[in-house]
Protein backbone atom coordinates (compact mmCIF):
# COMPACT_ATOMS: atom_id res chain seq x y z
CA UNK A 1 0.00 0.00 0.00
CA UNK A 2 1.12 3.50 -0.73
CA UNK A 3 2.28 6.03 1.78
CA UNK A 4 -1.44 7.61 1.06
CA UNK A 5 -3.15 4.54 0.77
CA UNK A 6 -2.06 4.21 4.45
CA UNK A 7 -3.08 7.82 5.09
CA UNK A 8 -6.77 7.18 4.27
CA UNK A 9 -7.07 3.82 6.03
CA UNK A 10 -5.38 5.37 8.93
CA UNK A 11 -7.68 8.66 8.83
CA UNK A 12 -10.99 5.82 8.52
CA UNK A 13 -9.28 3.97 11.35
CA UNK A 14 -9.39 7.05 13.79
CA UNK A 15 -13.04 8.02 12.98
CA UNK A 16 -14.14 4.65 14.08
CA UNK A 17 -12.38 4.36 17.00
CA UNK A 18 -12.08 7.53 18.27
CA UNK A 19 -14.78 10.02 17.10
CA UNK A 20 -18.41 9.97 18.41
CA UNK A 21 -19.19 11.72 15.65
CA UNK A 22 -21.14 10.27 12.07
CA UNK A 23 -20.37 10.94 8.74
CA UNK A 24 -23.30 13.42 8.36
CA UNK A 25 -23.30 13.17 4.22
CA UNK A 26 -26.30 11.59 3.96
CA UNK A 27 -28.06 15.11 5.57
CA UNK A 28 -26.48 17.28 3.78
CA UNK A 29 -27.81 15.60 0.34
CA UNK A 30 -30.89 16.06 1.72
CA UNK A 31 -33.86 18.65 0.41
CA UNK A 32 -33.46 21.54 2.91
CA UNK A 33 -36.12 22.47 5.03
CA UNK A 34 -36.77 25.99 5.58
CA UNK A 35 -39.07 28.80 4.55
CA UNK A 36 -40.44 29.33 1.10
CA UNK A 37 -38.12 32.05 -0.67
CA UNK A 38 -36.35 32.92 2.47
CA UNK A 39 -34.69 36.27 3.44
CA UNK A 40 -32.81 38.14 5.83
CA UNK A 41 -32.74 36.47 9.48
CA UNK A 42 -35.22 33.76 8.99
CA UNK A 43 -34.95 30.67 10.47
CA UNK A 44 -34.68 27.47 9.17
CA UNK A 45 -37.59 24.87 10.41
CA UNK A 46 -38.55 22.62 11.92
CA UNK A 47 -34.98 22.59 13.00
CA UNK A 48 -32.91 24.16 15.76
CA UNK A 49 -30.55 26.87 14.38
CA UNK A 50 -30.28 29.95 16.54
CA UNK A 51 -28.00 31.81 14.25
CA UNK A 52 -29.62 34.43 12.35
CA UNK A 53 -28.47 34.46 8.76
CA UNK A 54 -28.84 36.81 5.63
CA UNK A 55 -28.92 35.50 1.92
CA UNK A 56 -27.25 37.16 -1.19
CA UNK A 57 -26.05 35.97 -4.75
CA UNK A 58 -23.09 34.49 -4.79
CA UNK A 59 -21.61 37.26 -6.59
CA UNK A 60 -22.01 39.44 -4.02
CA UNK A 61 -21.09 36.96 -1.13
CA UNK A 62 -17.78 38.01 -0.11
CA UNK A 63 -18.70 41.80 -0.72
CA UNK A 64 -21.89 41.32 1.88
CA UNK A 65 -19.39 39.54 4.14
CA UNK A 66 -16.75 42.26 4.80
CA UNK A 67 -19.81 44.92 5.31
CA UNK A 68 -21.28 42.23 7.70
CA UNK A 69 -18.11 41.99 9.66
CA UNK A 70 -18.86 45.92 11.03
CA UNK A 71 -22.32 45.68 11.44
CA UNK A 72 -22.21 44.20 14.78
CA UNK A 73 -24.63 41.80 14.35
CA UNK A 74 -22.16 38.91 14.86
CA UNK A 75 -19.05 37.14 13.32
CA UNK A 76 -20.14 36.67 9.56
CA UNK A 77 -19.24 33.34 7.91
CA UNK A 78 -20.35 32.29 4.31
CA UNK A 79 -21.41 28.84 4.06
CA UNK A 80 -22.66 28.59 0.46
CA UNK A 81 -25.74 27.52 -0.79
CA UNK A 82 -29.14 25.60 0.08
CA UNK A 83 -27.25 21.91 0.81
CA UNK A 84 -24.77 23.29 2.59
CA UNK A 85 -26.53 25.80 5.14
CA UNK A 86 -28.71 22.55 5.37
CA UNK A 87 -25.67 20.04 6.44
CA UNK A 88 -24.64 23.02 8.71
CA UNK A 89 -27.76 22.92 10.58
CA UNK A 90 -27.50 18.97 10.21
CA UNK A 91 -24.35 19.24 11.81
CA UNK A 92 -25.41 21.37 14.64
CA UNK A 93 -28.73 19.37 15.52
CA UNK A 94 -27.03 15.87 15.09
CA UNK A 95 -24.34 16.83 18.17
CA UNK A 96 -26.84 18.51 20.42
CA UNK A 97 -25.50 16.47 23.17
CA UNK A 98 -22.46 19.02 23.02
CA UNK A 99 -22.25 22.76 23.97
CA UNK A 100 -20.41 25.52 22.73
CA UNK A 101 -18.33 26.15 26.13
CA UNK A 102 -17.81 22.92 26.10
CA UNK A 103 -16.32 22.80 22.80
CA UNK A 104 -14.20 26.23 23.58
CA UNK A 105 -12.96 24.84 27.03
CA UNK A 106 -11.82 21.91 25.14
CA UNK A 107 -9.91 24.14 22.97
CA UNK A 108 -8.67 26.32 25.79
CA UNK A 109 -7.51 23.03 27.51
CA UNK A 110 -5.16 21.90 23.82
CA UNK A 111 -1.46 22.57 24.88
CA UNK A 112 -0.83 26.47 22.97
CA UNK A 113 0.19 26.93 20.60
CA UNK A 114 -1.04 24.29 19.41
CA UNK A 115 0.84 21.81 17.66
CA UNK A 116 -1.68 19.66 14.76
CA UNK A 117 1.43 17.06 13.84
CA UNK A 118 1.73 16.41 17.51
CA UNK A 119 -2.12 15.98 17.64
CA UNK A 120 -2.34 13.39 14.88
CA UNK A 121 1.43 11.14 16.14
CA UNK A 122 -1.14 10.68 19.41
CA UNK A 123 -4.13 9.78 17.61
CA UNK A 124 -1.57 7.14 16.14
CA UNK A 125 0.20 5.80 18.57
CA UNK A 126 -3.28 5.15 20.30
CA UNK A 127 -4.12 3.14 17.00
CA UNK A 128 -0.72 1.04 17.07
CA UNK A 129 -1.98 -1.82 18.63
CA UNK A 130 -4.94 -2.28 16.61
CA UNK A 131 -2.70 -1.85 13.26
CA UNK A 132 -0.22 -4.48 14.69
CA UNK A 133 -3.41 -6.99 15.15
CA UNK A 134 -4.24 -6.40 11.61
CA UNK A 135 -0.99 -7.49 10.77
CA UNK A 136 0.00 -4.05 9.44
CA UNK A 137 3.53 -2.93 10.91
CA UNK A 138 3.80 1.34 9.87
CA UNK A 139 5.94 3.98 11.77
CA UNK A 140 4.17 7.66 11.95
CA UNK A 141 6.92 8.90 9.60
CA UNK A 142 5.96 6.74 7.39
CA UNK A 143 2.81 8.50 6.37
CA UNK A 144 4.54 11.50 5.69
CA UNK A 145 4.18 12.91 2.14
CA UNK A 146 7.08 13.29 -0.30
CA UNK A 147 8.61 16.79 0.02
CA UNK A 148 8.77 16.99 -3.51
CA UNK A 149 10.27 20.05 -5.85
CA UNK A 150 10.08 23.82 -5.38
CA UNK A 151 7.71 25.20 -8.00
CA UNK A 152 8.98 27.30 -10.66
CA UNK A 153 5.78 28.92 -10.69
CA UNK A 154 3.90 28.69 -7.76
CA UNK A 155 0.07 28.54 -7.99
CA UNK A 156 -1.53 31.67 -6.20
CA UNK A 157 -4.40 30.21 -3.90
CA UNK A 158 -7.70 31.76 -4.81
CA UNK A 159 -10.55 31.77 -2.72
CA UNK A 160 -13.69 32.42 -1.15
CA UNK A 161 -14.55 29.02 -2.93
CA UNK A 162 -18.08 27.64 -1.32
CA UNK A 163 -19.87 30.67 -2.92
CA UNK A 164 -19.85 29.06 -6.31
CA UNK A 165 -21.22 25.93 -7.83
CA UNK A 166 -17.87 23.17 -7.83
CA UNK A 167 -18.27 22.21 -11.38
CA UNK A 168 -18.98 25.52 -13.62
CA UNK A 169 -17.26 27.88 -10.84
CA UNK A 170 -19.97 30.16 -11.52
CA UNK A 171 -21.78 32.07 -8.52
CA UNK A 172 -24.64 30.00 -7.19
CA UNK A 173 -28.28 32.09 -7.21
CA UNK A 174 -28.60 31.80 -3.57
CA UNK A 175 -26.23 31.52 -0.90
CA UNK A 176 -25.80 31.98 3.02
CA UNK A 177 -24.03 33.84 5.78
CA UNK A 178 -24.47 32.96 8.94
CA UNK A 179 -23.81 35.55 11.71
CA UNK A 180 -21.92 33.99 14.53
CA UNK A 181 -21.92 35.37 18.60
CA UNK A 182 -18.43 34.72 18.81
CA UNK A 183 -15.11 36.83 19.94
CA UNK A 184 -13.50 35.91 17.09
CA UNK A 185 -14.17 34.24 13.64
CA UNK A 186 -11.88 31.43 15.14
CA UNK A 187 -14.60 30.15 17.87
CA UNK A 188 -17.11 29.82 14.96
CA UNK A 189 -16.76 26.03 14.48
CA UNK A 190 -17.21 25.76 18.48
CA UNK A 191 -20.45 27.62 18.37
CA UNK A 192 -21.51 25.61 15.04
CA UNK A 193 -20.21 22.28 16.50
CA UNK A 194 -18.33 22.06 12.76
CA UNK A 195 -15.83 18.86 12.88
CA UNK A 196 -14.57 15.22 13.28
CA UNK A 197 -15.76 13.29 10.71
CA UNK A 198 -13.42 11.37 8.46
CA UNK A 199 -9.78 12.77 8.82
CA UNK A 200 -11.45 16.29 9.43
CA UNK A 201 -10.90 17.18 12.90
CA UNK A 202 -12.99 17.76 16.08
CA UNK A 203 -13.92 21.66 16.74
CA UNK A 204 -12.10 22.15 19.32
CA UNK A 205 -8.80 21.58 17.34
CA UNK A 206 -9.96 23.52 14.69
CA UNK A 207 -10.49 26.62 17.27
CA UNK A 208 -7.09 25.91 18.32
CA UNK A 209 -5.35 25.98 15.25
CA UNK A 210 -7.29 28.80 14.23
CA UNK A 211 -6.41 30.78 16.95
CA UNK A 212 -2.78 30.04 16.31
CA UNK A 213 -2.78 30.96 12.47
CA UNK A 214 -4.70 34.00 13.54
CA UNK A 215 -2.23 35.10 16.11
CA UNK A 216 0.67 34.21 13.54
CA UNK A 217 -0.69 34.94 9.81
CA UNK A 218 -3.62 36.92 10.86
CA UNK A 219 -5.70 34.20 9.62
CA UNK A 220 -9.35 34.95 9.52
CA UNK A 221 -12.01 32.11 8.75
CA UNK A 222 -14.47 33.95 5.95
CA UNK A 223 -16.35 30.58 4.58
CA UNK A 224 -17.34 26.98 6.18
CA UNK A 225 -19.64 25.12 4.05
CA UNK A 226 -20.35 21.27 4.55
CA UNK A 227 -16.82 20.09 4.18
CA UNK A 228 -14.67 23.49 3.49
CA UNK A 229 -13.04 26.02 5.10
CA UNK A 230 -11.70 29.17 3.62
CA UNK A 231 -9.37 31.07 5.47
CA UNK A 232 -8.27 34.59 4.55
CA UNK A 233 -4.55 35.84 6.11
CA UNK A 234 -3.03 39.00 6.37
CA UNK A 235 0.69 38.26 6.98
CA UNK A 236 2.21 35.11 4.51
CA UNK A 237 5.77 33.06 5.75
CA UNK A 238 8.48 35.02 4.72
CA UNK A 239 11.25 32.31 4.49
CA UNK A 240 11.18 29.81 2.21
CA UNK A 241 12.05 27.10 5.95
CA UNK A 242 9.02 28.85 7.64
CA UNK A 243 6.78 28.06 4.25
CA UNK A 244 7.11 24.52 4.41
CA UNK A 245 6.66 23.84 8.33
CA UNK A 246 3.70 25.61 7.31
CA UNK A 247 2.52 23.35 4.53
CA UNK A 248 3.74 20.26 6.99
CA UNK A 249 1.00 21.50 9.69
CA UNK A 250 -1.59 22.03 6.97
CA UNK A 251 -0.88 18.50 5.30
CA UNK A 252 -1.61 17.43 9.02
CA UNK A 253 -4.56 19.38 9.53
CA UNK A 254 -6.20 18.47 6.11
CA UNK A 255 -4.24 15.47 3.88
CA UNK A 256 -6.10 15.94 0.42
CA UNK A 257 -4.58 19.25 0.76
CA UNK A 258 -1.35 16.95 -0.92
CA UNK A 259 -2.76 13.71 -1.17
CA UNK A 260 -5.48 14.40 -3.83
CA UNK A 261 -3.29 16.83 -5.94
CA UNK A 262 -0.10 14.29 -5.69
CA UNK A 263 1.78 17.52 -5.08
CA UNK A 264 5.01 17.23 -2.23
CA UNK A 265 5.13 20.00 0.94
CA UNK A 266 7.63 21.82 -1.17
CA UNK A 267 4.95 22.71 -3.75
CA UNK A 268 2.19 23.45 -1.09
CA UNK A 269 4.72 25.91 0.62
CA UNK A 270 5.68 27.65 -2.35
CA UNK A 271 1.56 28.37 -2.81
CA UNK A 272 1.78 29.47 0.97
CA UNK A 273 4.27 32.21 0.03
CA UNK A 274 2.84 34.48 -3.06
CA UNK A 275 -1.07 33.47 -1.55
CA UNK A 276 -3.45 35.58 0.92
CA UNK A 277 -6.01 32.68 1.00
CA UNK A 278 -5.95 29.03 2.48
CA UNK A 279 -8.05 26.50 1.42
CA UNK A 280 -9.07 23.09 2.98
CA UNK A 281 -11.92 20.23 2.49
CA UNK A 282 -12.43 16.73 3.66
CA UNK A 283 -14.25 14.48 1.41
Amino acid sequence: MTKRGWLKAFAATVLSLFSSRSNIDAHAGQTPQMVAAPGPAEKLLPQKFPFDYVVVNGAQAFAEWEKLKTAGRGIPVIVGGDDDLQANVDIFNYYSNITTDDILKKADALEMPFDMEAFRRKEFESLKALLKAQGNEINFEDLRPEMGQWPTQPEVISGPTVQVDVLSRKPLGRVYIVLVPAKSSADIPAFLHWGGWNACPPPEVHVALLRKWHAKYGAELVSMSRDVVDLRVTQRPNLKEEAVVLASEQYQYCGDLVGQDSQGIKQLAGALLVSDWWCFWWD
